[in-house]
């Protein structure tokens, strides 16, 4: 009985805990997004740098990625990095690579239709590494960032 009385302390000591969060506000029209620690971001610096990596929040004016310390009013662009788009985006690449391989081997044996496979190839390519740059960010002159507190439940 004391087991079971523990294991409820626990899991309701964390669904009623808070967490720290980073709320990204559009200057103009008031639009909020909250990215939560551990989230994959992408962050371009004032310097030039760009950071990879999961988000960790620090305090009210700082955030860690990999280990290196950022404060928010460093950021430049915020940009979130999803595992889907980055699987995608490899899909793709070695889907493209591959059907380009076969469709110049195709040729080599003289097969007319393997331009179009070489064609569909290199456009599959190009898409894949254009994926993770068609979202664009968050960047400071259109957002404000701000660290919050969010509540889990």
């Amino acid at each position: 009985m004391k087991k079971i009385i523990f294991i409820l302390l626990l899991f309701s000591c964390q669904l009623f805990s808070q967490t720290n969060a980073v709320q990204v506000t559009n200057n103009q029209t008031g639009k909020t997004i909250i990215l939560k620690e551990n989230t994959r971001v992408k962050v371009k610096t004032i310097d030039g740098k760009k950071y990879f990596g999961r988000l960790k929040i620090i305090d009210s004016t700082s955030i860690e990625l990999k280990g290196k310390k950022i404060l928010l009013n460093d950021i430049i662009v915020f940009k979130r990095r999803s595992v889907g788009s980055s699987f995608a985006s490899a899909g793709l690449i070695f889907i493209g690579a591959s059907t380009v391989v076969i469709g110049t081997i195709l040729i080599l044996v003289d097969i007319p239709s393997a331009l179009i496979l070489i064609t569909s190839g290199g456009i599959s390519t190009t898409i894949g590494a254009l994926l993770p740059d068609f979202n664009n960010g968050h960047h400071s002159n259109r957002w404000k960032y701000k660290i919050i507190e969010k509540e889990k439940l």
